[in-house]
């Protein structure tokens, strides 16, 4: 199964508070990952992927339409 950010966050039961703190940003920085306005650096999804203890093949990092950029 395939999570995106914000549903990875929400199984771990972890806060929007939590992740910022623990990946060294403010909680706006992370709503707008979370929102995919941005898109993490592979550091930033590795530690992400820790925090909420899921494996990086099971988060959706970014969007369709950021896809469709590259």
């Amino acid at each position: 199964m395939k999570y995106t950010l914000e549903k990875a966050r929400l199984k771990s039961n972890i806060s929007t508070k939590e992740v910022a703190n623990s990946l060294g940003i403010s909680v706006n920085t992370y709503m707008e990952y979370e929102r995919y306005k941005k898109i993490f650096r592979m550091d930033q999804a590795l530690e992400f992927a820790k925090v909420v203890q899921l494996s990086l093949d099971d988060i959706i990092f970014f969007s369709i339409e950021d896809t469709e950029k590259l």
